[in-house]
């Protein structure tokens, strides 16, 4: 059989890589006396050198005799394999699924976890194309260059967290910060994280955030969100509050712009643009940070002191700023020593759940090594649980009742706070000084000082370049 008959035949197609050839028929039929040895020798002869398969051909040989129309595969060419160019494999904690919102947020690691072993360098193996000409493996994707810094040992090429804390990349370095980073937004839901949190993205509506540290949003803070935290709590977008936002911190609150929300400081509040229709509750001092801060409307209690730049009414609703004493702190009080009555009694629980559970043996500890092995282990397991969970509780009562010390001391009143006003107080804000009340219905105050003035105690407001050269008490 002639080359020239197959080729009329038969057309050939080889793939723009040569990593495959395929063969489609020009006539329904193969030419008479056409066999698996007879197609090799005359593929050879179109150059096809690696990569025939017998079988493929017999196969494709039998279709066509059946009238298949193809097109079938004749041969394929061996790929190149990417080398390793070595680098980090991560041990834990489990890789993200992505499906979880909390699975966005930086890793938190504990001390003694493998976090990375290291990964060494293997070279790409070289392919053969069905010309017979060899195929370069693809070049190897080089490595982030990451060094082990702080809180991370590398010993045997094993990575090993030396702290608790949250894994973070700073540029080359990867180490564990006790501060939680996280450059998303957060989605709705609840998170708890014992730590200092800084979040670069907004928070979104409906959500609750607490933290044992100090707290840092970047971003906007939407309707009906909690802020906890037992350290100091920034915000640098803006707070929709619309009245069911809430604010809580135990050290200082510094925000841009809220509305609508209700903000508890156990020290000052700083306020860069403004707040309209909030409820401020401070211990410390209310401060207007900028010339052009105003307070719009809302209730403001500040037991050292008012320092704004200007008051206005919102709407039907007038501005009302106190200072000087702490009657809302009761409130407060009342509402800790609940909290904790609500702790001890769970607490209590913990060890009447667990002697429930495990009958005699909680109470008559040698009654253990009775026990299977399997309920051994089991009971040292609950045991451990337990004690943990109560280690929590303590440790929360306690900060409870450092808070509840620290508000005993907040009842008394201040001497020397005053509202002091920059700009000016609209007519109709309501200005109080340790419970005693001047009204500015009659005229608009600018330029002034409200507070109690010299031995006779009594209410009076004064020019403020007066009053930054007296004294105040």
């Amino acid at each position: 059989m002639f080359d020239d008959e197959i080729r009329s035949a038969l057309d050939l197609e080889i793939a723009e890589d040569a990593l495959q050839v395929q063969v489609r028929p020009i006539l329904p039929l193969p030419p008479r006396g056409l066999n698996a040895t007879v197609l090799h020798r005359y593929l050879k002869s179109c150059g096809i050198l690696h990569g025939v398969e017998r079988e493929l051909l017999k196969s494709f040989i039998s279709e066509w005799k059946a009238g298949e129309p193809g097109p079938w595969i004749a041969a394929n060419g061996t790929p190149a394999v990417a080398g390793n160019s070595g680098g980090l494999e991560r041990l834990s904690p489990p890789a993200r699924t992505g499906s979880d919102d909390v699975e966005l947020l930086p890793l938190y690691v504990k001390q003694g976890d493998p976090l990375f072993q290291l990964i060494e360098e293997t070279a790409g193996q070289v392919g053969v194309d069905v010309l017979g000409h060899p195929v370069a493996p693809p070049p190897s994707e080089a490595p982030p260059l990451l060094t082990a810094g702080k809180g991370i040992s590398v010993e045997d090429g094993v990575w090993t967290a030396r702290a608790t804390g949250f894994l973070h990349a700073d540029e080359s370095e990867l180490k564990i910060v006790k501060t939680m980073l996280h450059s998303h937004c957060i989605g709705p839901g609840t998170y708890r994280w014992s730590s200092d949190a800084k979040i670069s993205g907004s928070v979104a509506p409906e959500t609750t955030i607490e933290v044992s540290g100090h707290l840092i949003i970047e971003g906007d803070v939407g309707l009906g969100v909690q802020l906890r935290a037992e350290g100091d709590i920034r915000v640098e977008g803006e707070i929709a509050g619309g009245g069911s936002t809430t604010i809580e911190a135990e050290g200082r609150v510094k925000v841009q712009y809220a509305e609508g929300t209700m903000i508890t400081a156990g020290d000052d509040v700083v306020v860069i643009r403004g707040l309209t229709d909030c409820q401020c509750r401070v211990r410390g001092t209310l401060q207007a940070a900028t010339e052009g801060c105003v307070i719009r409307g809302g209730t403001v209690e500040a037991i050292g002191g008012a320092e704004i730049a200007d008051a206005v009414a919102s709407g039907l609703h007038p501005a009302s700023i106190e200072v000087g004493h702490a009657s809302w702190i009761n409130e407060q009080m009342h509402e800790i020593e609940c909290e904790i009555r609500r702790w001890i009694l769970y607490h209590g629980k913990l060890f009447e759940d667990f002697k429930a559970k495990h009958g005699t043996e909680g109470e008559d500890r040698s009654k253990v090594w009775n026990l299977a092995e399997e309920k051994r282990i089991a009971f040292y397991e609950d045991e451990d649980a337990v004690h943990a969970e109560q280690q929590r509780v303590d440790l929360r009562v306690s900060r409870l009742r450092s808070r509840l010390e620290s508000l005993i001391g907040s009842r008394t009143s201040n001497a020397r706070a005053v509202v002091l006003i920059h700009g000016s107080a609209e007519a109709s804000t309501r200005i109080s000084i340790r419970g005693r009340r001047y009204d500015t219905a009659k005229k608009t105050l600018q330029g002034v000082a409200v507070g109690i003035f010299g031995e006779t105690k009594s209410i009076c407001a004064i020019p403020t370049v007066l009053y930054q050269s007296s004294e105040m008490c």
